[in-house]
């Protein structure tokens, strides 16, 4: 499985113009504390291959309200520190989610951001992110999702196409995949990412 992994990463990414790489590990816990509430803790760090240190990470905590079996909202709070020069800087992102989902496998999710970082102006950002997750296996499935985010210029400044398997093991699922970011300031410029995003549902 490693092995395949590997493989499909490397063929991927060598059809992007891409000078970057990276590897990101997430980990969410989920703890239902009603029919309709549930909190969600999240850590993530994001190792950079050609600066070779943790270029980012970030931790977010929220509660999510069931509003039916197809709709969600949810407040989070989340830390973020990106690492500039010999430091990390930290940027506060409080966000609300909005949640979307069919038995097919189709979900959405809409997330809007407000950026809060020290000595610089606050700014707004959303994100939506539409995907797709096969139900074609008891424990084992692929899934496809891509996340636009729009900055409050109204302009797209960011594209995640991410794409792979969800393996699940009781409680446990981990979920290994590529990632292709694109980012826009003065030009387009791409990462690739070797992500692997684990879940434990308590």
């Amino acid at each position: 499985m490693r092995k395949f992994l590997l493989i499909a990463f490397i063929m991927i990414s060598t059809m992007v113009n891409g000078q970057d790489y990276e590897i990101w590990g997430t980990l969410k816990i989920t703890g239902k504390l009603s029919d309709r509430w549930k909190v969600e803790m999240e850590g993530e760090e994001r190792y950079n291959f050609t600066a070779e240190n943790i270029r980012y990470f970030h931790y977010d905590i929220g509660a999510i309200y069931s509003l039916g079996e197809r709709f969600g909202v949810g407040l989070f709070y989340r830390d973020i520190f990106g690492h500039k020069g010999d430091d990390y800087i930290k940027s506060t992102v409080p966000h609300l989610d909005f949640f979307y989902s069919l038995p097919s496998g189709f979900k959405i999710r809409l997330r809007n951001e407000y950026i809060i970082v020290p000595d610089k102006f606050n700014s707004y950002r959303l994100r939506l992110r539409p995907g797709f997750q096969t139900k074609w296996f008891k424990n084992f499935n692929p899934f496809i999702q891509d996340e636009i985010f729009i900055a409050e210029v109204d302009e797209l400044s960011r594209n995640r196409f991410n794409a792979g398997v969800t393996i699940k093991l009781g409680k446990f699922s981990i979920q290994p995949g590529y990632l292709l970011e694109s980012n826009h300031k003065s030009d387009w410029a791409h990462r690739n990412i070797l992500w692997v995003n684990t879940k434990l549902k308590l």
